[in-house]
């Protein structure tokens, strides 16, 4: 276990502990690239239907890696994949939901229409 009284401020103000796996990922948050923050926004702006958003940050995604390719570096493969995953994920969102199932509409029977029993 670690202490993260350093966090608490100069006074400690008693023995809080955290367990060191916990610790770990706290580390490890703040080795994450800026892209992979930026997806984890798109990803919320998919599932909130924010759909102007998502195609904003995608288009930022997508700038970054042709830019880094562009200054010869190679892309980052599972950032080719995320983003090709992404392009299919915001196109399947922004078409027009179509039932699951089809839907028959099937007319009346004679003589069960209120207003011709009139």
């Amino acid at each position: 276990m670690v202490s993260i009284s350093f966090l608490l401020g100069h006074k400690a103000t008693g023995q809080i502990r955290v367990p060191a796996g916990r610790v770990r990922d706290v580390q490890r948050a703040w080795k994450r690239r800026t892209s992979d923050i930026v997806m984890d926004a798109f990803q919320h702006a998919l599932v909130t239907k924010n759909l102007d958003y998502a195609a904003d940050l995608l288009a930022l995604l997508e700038t970054w890696q042709e830019r880094h390719a562009a200054h010869g570096a190679a892309p980052r493969q599972e950032m080719t994949r995320a983003l090709r995953q992404a392009r299919q994920d915001l196109a399947r969102l922004s078409e027009p939901q179509r039932p699951a199932f089809p839907v028959v509409v099937m007319p009346d029977e004679p003589g069960t229409d209120p207003e011709s029993a009139g």
